[in-house]
């Protein structure tokens, strides 16, 4: 079904976001129904994401830094999963825009780069607003396990394909996800 598409290229996108900026255009360039229809596109398309993804398990079995970078958009995404019952990719495309939006308060990240993501999450059929309660947000993230030390380990883009793993305080984390649930709200 055309939603299960979409919810795979919500993992597709994360890997262009992360590691791929050539990737993302590419995929600005197209939709589901053209990899519906082009076999041998979609075929490169998985090949590509695979390889991202071994590269960066192989490199760090156990999670203890750079695979950590998979976790883009989902450390806010599970939250947002489970209070609202979303599909797995739906979340993950609004958790990469609080991720996003903190990359652009934290890294310099340009403010294109959240309308680009947004952009091309509708373009893959991902919704980019969700009525949020930012308190109920708050408390499944502060039982999130990549919590330490007073903060939590996000994973937030220098630049378009260059991801990052950042110490934030939850205080920080809040402000984003307020600012997300503002725009969406609006």
């Amino acid at each position: 079904p055309d939603a299960e598409w979409s919810n795979g290229f919500a993992e597709v996108i994360k890997y262009a976001c992360l590691f791929d900026k050539e990737l993302f255009k590419v995929l600005s360039k197209h939709n589901i129904s053209y990899y519906q229809q082009e076999l041998a596109a979609l075929q490169e398309l998985i090949r590509k994401c695979v390889a991202h993804k071994n590269k960066v398990v192989l490199a760090d079995e156990y999670e203890q830094n750079e695979r950590k970078l998979l976790n883009f958009g989902h450390t806010t995404g599970h939250a947002i999963e489970t209070l609202y019952e979303l599909p797995h990719g739906y979340a993950v495309g609004i958790g990469m825009l609080v991720a996003s939006i903190l990359s652009t308060e934290i890294t310099g990240l340009h403010a294109d780069v959240t309308m680009q993501l947004k952009q091309l999450l509708v373009q893959y059929g991902l919704p980019t607003q969700q009525q949020i309660d930012t308190n109920a947000v708050m408390q499944v993230l502060e039982m999130d396990k990549k919590r330490a030390e007073g903060g939590i380990d996000f994973i937030l883009l220098e630049q378009l394909g260059k991801g990052i793993i950042k110490r934030l305080t939850f205080d920080t984390v809040k402000n984003a996800v307020e600012k997300y649930a503002h725009e969406s709200n609006s």
